[in-house]
């Protein structure tokens, strides 16, 4: 009996040891299979945040080509203004210069009568 225990022993030890093994392999698997995905999950936060960067990076390039828009708006805004300014003065210009033209005439025609 002692050695059919001892037998029986022996063979729950190797069976028991063999069980081990197995879950072992079954959790290294797992590991790989998780540092797999970690790695990947990894590389992947890496290219999003690179993306963002990326868009940022454009938002900045977008604001200030926005913002030179605007400037160049403003002198447009101002030349016109200008442009109208002048146009103004060359007309009361050209009226006055009328207005002494016929000033001239005028005299011309006293003169002579």
């Amino acid at each position: 009996q002692l050695g059919a225990m001892a037998e029986a022993e022996e063979e729950l030890k190797k069976h028991h040891e063999s069980e081990v093994a197995k879950v072992n392999e079954e959790l290294e698997v797992l590991r790989k299979t998780h540092v797999g995905q970690a790695a990947s999950l990894e590389a992947g936060n890496t290219e999003t945040q690179n993306q963002l960067d990326d868009a940022f990076e454009q938002l900045g390039a977008m604001a200030e080509a926005e913002e030179e828009l605007k400037s160049r708006v403003q002198a447009l805004l101002g030349a016109a203004q200008e442009k109208v300014s002048l146009e103004t003065a060359a007309h009361g210009l050209t009226a006055e210069n009328d207005k002494l033209k016929a000033d001239v005439q005028q005299r011309e025609a006293l003169i002579t009568q």
